[in-house]
């Protein structure tokens, strides 16, 4: 199990890192730039491949295999971080093109990896692998709008990209073994298939060419061996069930058509609520987090001691609450009372915002307000650590009801569940802020051009 664990946080973690080097790293260094609120904002738009998973999910399903286009995403991701040391990044347009093929082929390797994820962890690796999920691509945010800006900072835009790329070339040599490994076994399988099918033809022959033509006596003991063998050879067969032709019938064989996707997906057990739930879940947890710091921010704290909290602490109470929360749920706890209960304990800290705004404002003395912000600091870390216990457990939600889905379909069901789950993620009320900030200014500055023309 640790192996596979081990390889899930890596391919979670350099999956993470085009989502925080584009939300961190490029906002910062073309800000700098001289770049617009507005250009800053529309950059967004640029994340609409993780938003269209679904519409490209059944081609995975229905064209190779996942382990080949988990291989192939990986190879593709490598080679486009190694170009990118050849981008002049004051070109806007290059750029943009350049960001939106890393985010298209990094849609492509999550859809692979959480089809991959689907198959191989059993029930009781469910809590380990979602917690390798979260934790592994909050920490690949964290390196790629953290570390990657000092790696800039220091070297340069070359050394940038070729850090990028080393680190696809260290993902694609951790998951090569477990590549191998399926490959033998799936051409094993074949082989052995294929040496027993031969077997019985030969057999067949052999009896045909015989003189004597009566009746051979029935021996139980060589067809039980039979029945054993093929048994043996349909149940290894049925492991690696993504290389039969995908989008089939189990039962009836018949291909699934493509209009048929949708009625079969919505018609899974349990994906209607579990839609619904996934569009309400985080509007509150995402507006605390983008308007409280500025709340913060506008009563005179700091950006440093904001950053602090908010930043560091918080993203690390962040990664100990799905820590936790895998835990928790690896130990058999019942997944919607601990759901129930993580939900509960979120709505904590919000209230206690609440309070902290209401009661602050500017007549308060330095003391009141030194205990208002020590309450501010401590109401962001706990949210962020239940924000954690939610998270987790939300995967591990959408993990299971995917796999009531039809087994060539669940890669395609669990995109549709994770597109609605990033898109509050991507597309916070900090994009839509800054688009309506930029178009004040301009039209301020249109009215005093206004104004100084007509004195």
């Amino acid at each position: 199990m640790f192996g596979k664990i081990f390889t899930l946080g890596v391919l979670y973690f350099v999956q993470g890192l085009p989502y925080g080097f584009q939300d961190k790293f490029i906002p910062m260094y073309l800000r700098a730039g001289g770049l617009s609120h507005t250009r800053l904002s529309l950059m967004k738009l640029l994340l609409l491949p993780w938003l269209c998973k679904a519409g490209f999910a059944p081609f995975i399903d229905l064209f190779w295999t996942k382990w080949l286009w988990l291989m192939f995403s990986l190879g593709a991701l490598t080679f486009i971080s190694f170009i990118g040391m050849f981008i002049n990044i004051e070109y806007f347009l290059l750029m943009s093109i350049w960001l939106l093929l890393l985010n298209l082929l990094s849609a492509f390797q999550d859809v692979s990896v959480d089809a991959l994820a689907l198959h191989i962890l059993q029930d009781c690796e469910m809590g380990h692998g979602n917690t390798a999920q979260v934790v592994g691509y909050k920490l690949g945010a964290l390196f790629g709008g953290g570390i990657l800006f000092w790696v800039h900072y220091y070297h340069g835009w070359t050394y940038l990209c070729l850090s990028l790329s080393s680190l696809y070339i260290m993902s694609v040599v951790a998951f090569l073994p477990m590549f191998t490994n399926n490959w033998l076994k799936v051409n094993a399988i074949a082989n052995t298939a294929t040496l027993s099918t031969i077997n019985e033809k030969k057999i067949q022959e052999e009896m045909k060419d015989k003189d004597d033509i009566s009746p051979r006596p029935f021996s139980i003991e060589e067809s039980h061996e039979n029945l054993v063998r093929r048994r043996h050879v349909k149940d290894d067969f049925n492991q690696f069930k993504e290389d039969i032709p995908p989008l089939t019938s189990p039962t009836s064989g018949r291909r699934y058509n493509v209009r048929e996707i949708p009625q079969i997906i919505f018609a899974t057990k349990g994906t209607i609520p579990a839609i619904m739930f996934l569009l309400i879940y985080k509007l509150g947890e995402r507006g605390s987090l983008s308007t409280f710091p500025i709340f913060l921010i506008d009563q005179g704290v700091s950006t440093k001691s904001i950053g602090l909290w908010s930043g560091i602490c918080g993203q690390l109470c962040s990664l100990i609450g799905s820590i936790c929360s895998g835990w928790f749920i690896s130990k058999k706890w019942n997944l919607y009372d601990f759901l129930h209960y993580a939900l509960l304990a979120r709505s904590g800290p919000i209230f206690i915002q609440f309070l902290i705004v209401s009661l602050w404002h500017s007549e308060i003395s330095s003391i009141f307000q030194s205990i208002l912000f020590f309450f501010s600091a401590l109401s962001l870390c706990t949210l962020e650590f239940t924000a954690g216990l939610v998270t987790t457990a939300i995967f591990t939600l959408m993990m299971s009801c995917s796999q009531k889905a039809v087994p060539s379909l669940q890669a395609t069901h669990y995109s549709v569940l994770s597109s609605i789950e990033y898109l509050f993620l991507y597309f916070d009320s900090s994009t839509y802020h800054n688009i309506y900030g930029d178009i004040v200014l301009k039209l301020d500055g249109v009215a005093l051009l206004h104004e100084r023309i007509s004195c």
